[in-house]
């Protein structure tokens, strides 16, 4: 007898009739929903909260940028290119915080400040997003200079390099270092900014 006479058939409908996959009842897609939910709340405010300290990174690429074109610009005009912190209704260099934009200029007369006969060097830069702050401790404090070497230095010929922290409240922020060749890396905060 061949196997498959083994096995008699089930007639269609019968009560031995198997079934094809039934529908979810509402009791298991309330619960699937409630566990969706959940699993959500818990991790939206992480996400934010990435996506928050990957605008600080942003506005750290944004600066470190900057000041590599500042220093190209030296290089490439064979003078000397400064950078400097500006804001709103304020000069450049009389502002000590760099989270409100900054301008570049040949500096021909070397006193760091932007004179009528210093041409412009197309870099400014608007405000950093709300709530970052980006300030820079006291050799860049105001404002960066680089000479035709591509080499950080002030008017009077000292080493200008320092660091730059671009931080928010509560989160992780990060650091441009200026080295003294005039090149930056970034560099992630060891704990939340104050």
């Amino acid at each position: 007898m061949p196997w498959h006479h083994a096995f008699p058939r089930r007639a269609a409908g019968g009560a031995g009739a198997v079934r094809g996959p039934r529908g979810a009842t509402l009791v298991e897609l309330v619960a699937a929903l409630a566990i969706v939910a959940m699993l959500a709340a818990l991790a939206l405010p992480a996400f934010g909260r990435f996506l928050a300290e990957q605008r600080l990174l942003a506005e750290a690429r944004r600066l470190a940028e900057a000041i590599a074109v500042a220093r190209s610009e030296a290089i490439k005009r064979n003078g000397v290119v400064v950078l400097c912190a500006t804001a709103p209704g304020a000069d450049c260099g009389d502002v000590r915080h760099w989270h409100g934009g900054w301008v570049a200029f040949e500096d021909r007369d070397g006193n760091a400040v932007p004179d009528a006969d210093d041409p412009p060097v197309p870099l400014a830069e608007p405000p950093a997003s709300p709530g970052v702050t980006i300030v820079g401790n006291g050799p860049v404090e105001r404002y960066l200079r680089f000479t035709y070497m591509g080499a950080a230095r002030t008017p009077t010929g000292a080493l200008q390099m320092g660091t730059f922290t671009v931080c928010r409240q509560g989160l992780v922020g990060y650091r441009v270092v200026l080295a003294h060749s005039g090149r930056t890396r970034i560099e992630r905060l060891a704990g939340a900014c104050p």
